[in-house]
C-alpha cells in the first residue's frame, strides 16, 4: 500500500484546493442592484405622487427636494462601500433630475387626463406668500386667484399667475381637477406637460444602464483589489492631513457618547427649525405682515439645515467605533 508523501521538515504543506466552485455572481448582481435601485424607485414615486395627492404646497415642495437628496446620500454610501462611488453618484444625479422633472409634470399630466375645462370668474386675489412682503422682490411676485364657476360653485385650489394679469370679476378659461387635489391651470400650461414627462422618464431610464454598470464593476474579480487600493490611498491622504485637536478626537466609549449627544442636539435644532417654519407660515397665511413671521421662516430654514448637518456629522467616522484605548 502506497502512502502519500510527507512534506520535508521545515516546509509547510500546500493548502488543499477548495473543491467548491465560487458562488454565482448573478445573485450578487441582483442583490446589489436591488439595494441601489430601490431608493431611486422610492424617490421617483415620492416625487411624483406627492404632487397629485393634494398635499399643501410647502410639504409638496419639501418632498420634491428631500427625495433626491436622500436617494443620493444612499447611493453615495453604497458606492463608497463597493468602490464605485463616482458611478453610483452619477446614477443618483441622473435619476434625481428625472424625478424632479416627473414631479413637476405629474400634476399637469393628471390634469390633461382627467381635468375638466370650464370658464371661471375670479372671486378674489392675494399675493403668493404675502407675508414675504412683495416690495422686497419688486413686481415679480406671483398672485393666487380664487375662482368660482359660472354657476357660483367654488373651484378647489387657486390659480397662480403673475401680478396684474387678472382682476376680480374677470372671466378666464381654466382646467380644474374634479377631485380637488390639483390646482387649476390655464389650458396653455398643459401643452408642455408631455415633453417634460417624456424627457424626465428618459433620464430615469438612462439611470438604469448607468447603475447596472456601477453594480457590474463592483463585482468584477479585481473589485476587492481596487477597493483595497482606494482605501489605502484614502488612508495615506488622511495621514498627511493636519491632525485634529485632541478634544475633537475622543477615544473608546467617550467617542460614541459624544456622537450620540451631537445627534440628539442636531435633531432638536432641526425640529425647532421645522416648528419655526410652520409657525411663521401659519402666521403669514393669516395675514400677519410683520417681520416676525419672516424672521421665523428664515431662521427656521437655517436651523433645519444646520440640524441635519450636525446629525450627519455625528453619524460620520469622527464619532464612529474606535478600538483604541486610553
Amino acid at each position: 500500500m502506497l502512502l502519500p508523501p510527507t512534506p520535508a521538515p521545515g516546509l509547510a504543506a500546500e493548502p488543499a484546493a477548495d473543491p467548491r466552485p465560487p458562488g454565482p455572481r448573478w445573485r450578487t448582481f441582483l442583490a446589489r442592484s436591488g439595494r441601489l435601485f430601490a431608493p431611486l424607485a422610492a424617490m421617483l414615486l415620492a416625487a411624483a405622487i406627492s404632487q397629485v395627492i393634494g398635499l399643501p404646497h410647502f410639504w409638496a415642495v419639501g418632498v420634491l427636494a428631500a427625495a433626491p437628496i436622500g436617494a443620493g446620500w444612499v447611493a453615495y454610501r453604497l458606492g463608497r462601500a463597493w468602490g464605485v462611488r463616482n458611478l453610483a453618484v452619477a446614477t443618483a444625479v441622473v435619476a434625481g433630475l428625472g424625478a424632479v422633472g416627473a414631479g413637476y409634470a405629474a400634476p399637469l399630466t393628471a390634469l390633461t387626463e382627467r381635468g375638466v375645462p370650464t370658464v371661471a370668474v375670479v372671486q378674489s386675489k392675494e399675493r403668493d406668500s404675502r407675508w414675504l412682503k412683495a416690495s422686497r422682490y419688486g413686481t415679480h411676485r406671483s398672485w393666487r386667484y380664487r375662482l368660482v364657476a359660472a354657476d357660483g360653485r367654488p373651484i378647489a385650489g387657486e390659480l397662480v399667475r403673475g401680478p396684474g394679469e387678472l382682476r376680480v370679476g374677470d372671466r378666464v378659461e381654466v382646467v380644474y381637477d374634479p377631485r380637488g387635489r390639483i390646482e387649476p391651470q390655464l389650458p396653455a400650461a398643459l401643452s408642455g406637460a408631455g415633453p417634460v414627462m417624456t424627457a424626465s422618464l428618459s433620464l430615469v431610464l438612462a439611470a438604469v444602464p448607468l447603475g447596472s454598470c456601477a453594480v457590474g464593476r463592483s463585482i468584477r474579480p479585481d473589485a476587492d483589489e481596487r477597493l483595497r487600493a482606494a482605501l489605502m490611498r484614502a488612508e495615506a491622504a488622511r495621514s498627511r492631513r493636519r491632525p485634529s485637536p485632541p478634544w475633537f478626537r475622543p477615544l473608546g466609549r467617550t467617542r460614541r457618547v459624544v456622537g450620540r449627544v451631537w445627534c440628539g442636539l442636531g435633531l432638536v435644532v432641526a425640529g425647532a427649525g421645522v416648528a419655526a417654519i410652520v409657525w411663521g407660515g401659519g402666521r403669514g397665511s393669516a395675514g400677519d405682515d410683520s417681520t416676525g413671521p419672516v424672521l421665523a421662516v428664515g431662521g427656521g430654514w437655517f436651523g433645519a439645515i444646520l440640524g441635519v448637518l450636525v446629525v450627519l456629522l455625528s453619524l460620520g467616522p469622527a464619532f464612529g467605533r474606535d478600538t483604541r484605548t486610553r
